[in-house]
């Protein structure tokens, strides 16, 4: 179904999928919000990190769907927890692979997500000057081989 609309190899896009997965795992590794035992705060700047490594296999992905939109969410109730958020982003990502829309599951993963940085208290300015410097890393790293 992904080949036929949109010309990418449902391989590629099963990568992506993979890789964003293992990225929203690390962003929650650092966030620790459901780390119960353990008393030690976030580091900011390692959550940041992950949180801009996961948008980059979003948007990734939106480039591949041809997906149109604006960043932000369209969460509007403050009694969502991260926990939910994440845990719904996550369900919401992996539906990407079966939906015959995966556009319209890519929106809904994408809010939840942006909900998430939201609630961590990312601010936009912040999110997009760390996608900045994140990205100069990354294509240092697939110039040299990584």
């Amino acid at each position: 179904m992904i080949r036929r609309n949109h010309g990418i190899s449902e391989r590629q896009v099963l990568d992506k999928v993979i890789a964003l997965e293992v990225e929203l795992s690390e962003f929650a590794n650092e966030v620790r919000f459901f780390k119960f035992w353990s008393n030690k705060e976030m580091d900011r700047e390692k959550a940041l990190t992950e949180y801009v490594d996961a948008l980059h296999f979003f948007l990734s992905l939106a480039n591949d769907f041809n997906i149109d939109f604006n960043m932000g969410s369209d969460i509007n109730d403050n009694d969502y927890s991260l926990k939910i958020c994440y845990s719904r982003c996550k369900k919401w990502v992996l539906d990407i692979l079966d939906s015959p829309e995966p556009e319209k599951v890519w929106q809904v993963a994408f809010s939840w997500f942006w909900a998430m940085g939201e609630i961590v208290g990312f601010t936009e300015q912040e999110v997009f000057f760390e996608y900045i410097r994140k990205n100069k890393i990354n294509h240092e790293r697939q110039e040299s081989g990584y």
